[in-house]
């Protein structure tokens, strides 16, 4: 055989299988904006060589159990704690370690925090891995301004919109038009944009959605930022602050890794903390997540969290309860509805 001929071809080829291996690369980070591509640019995060659940900027007392002030209220107690704005809002653009898998079980190092020292305990095992598939959803699904307009007809038409069949999301934001017409506000994790819809049908000026994944929502009234760009805003000095915000959902799931994210015992903790920092003072937040109706709250690792008193007091620390939505579907995801206080 000759070899010198059999060499000729063999650097075609491997230029060839190059470029098939990266428009196989490129073409999943692309999706369709009017008919034009547009590609997803990935968020240069800082890294870290922390431990699962650690970051180089401290969160202070958001992320610590012991209570300094605590007061009786109606529903359950009031926490106040010292909040670190400009450390807890850096804290969005960082990366701590990510396992490749999300975990099934608790690291040991880090199995006090996740529990609440006891007070949230893990029982029914329910493991899920939805770090694919949310990946799947961003490259796949976007919401152009007709999918928008149209669930905002819907609503106005009096249907349940969003992807709970429930009617406890629409219900308090009815009853607090008032503070969302006319005014600026922000969604707190959104895969579809029904909450959105919902604060537009309102009457809301504008929407915010602060979202780590990339799926568009093609509408002039609703802003979608990835989580490190809003850190970037509120460290540069333009950051403005928004009327009320909304979640439903989501917050529950922050730091347990079932999305791919970081392994963080006080996710939920910090994500409302950011909440009462983009907030107004006197700003509205409605909070949807699952709860027990009552003091105890426990963890099902890595699914979410279901909140009782024990819970929920930490979870609101400087956020006056002003009304709640009770649920009894899905888990009983009821809603609290929370003022910021100073």
């Amino acid at each position: 055989m000759n070899l010198s001929h059999t060499s000729k071809f063999k650097l075609p080829v491997l230029v060839l299988l190059a470029c098939l291996l990266y428009i196989s690369m490129i073409l999943p980070r692309v999706y369709m904006t009017g008919g034009n591509p547009k590609p997803i640019v990935p968020r240069k995060i800082q890294s870290t060589e922390n431990k699962p659940g650690e970051t180089s900027l401290d969160c202070g007392e958001i992320c610590s159990y012991e209570v300094k002030v605590e007061e009786k209220r109606k529903y359950y107690p009031y926490i106040r704690k010292t909040v670190k704005c400009g450390s807890i809002m850096k804290r969005m653009a960082l990366n701590p370690a990510t396992p490749a898998v999300p975990p099934q079980k608790i690291p040991a190092e880090l199995y006090d925090a996740f529990t609440q020292n006891g007070e949230l305990p893990n029982k029914n095992y329910w493991y899920i891995n939805d770090k694919k598939s949310i990946s799947r959803v961003n490259r796949e699904k976007y919401f152009s301004k007709e999918a928008i307009e149209q669930l905002i007809k819907n609503d106005k038409a009096g249907k349940i919109i969003g992807t709970y069949d429930v009617q406890e999301p629409k219900k308090s934001i009815t009853a607090y038009k008032n503070e969302i017409s006319n005014n600026r506000g922000v969604v707190i994790g959104s895969q579809s944009p029904w909450l959105e819809a919902l604060a537009l049908s309102a009457g809301a000026k504008h929407m915010t959605t602060l979202e780590y994944n990339n799926n568009p929502f093609l509408h002039p009234n609703i802003t979608k930022i990835h989580p490190y760009d809003m850190a970037k805003i509120y460290a540069n000095g333009s950051f403005q602050e928004f009327d009320f915000a909304l979640s439903y959902s989501s917050i529950e799931h922050s730091g347990l890794g079932r999305y791919g994210d970081p392994l963080n015992p006080y996710g939920d903790l910090e994500a409302v903390a950011q909440v009462w920092c983009m907030l107004k003072p006197g700003g509205l937040f409605i909070l949807g997540l699952p709860e027990t109706h009552n003091e105890t709250s426990y963890l099902q690792f890595n699914a979410l969290r279901s909140y009782g008193h024990s819970r929920l007091k930490h979870l609101t620390a400087n956020f006056e309860v002003i009304d709640r939505f009770i649920g009894y579907k899905r888990f009983y995801q009821g809603i609290w509805v929370l003022r910021k206080s100073q």
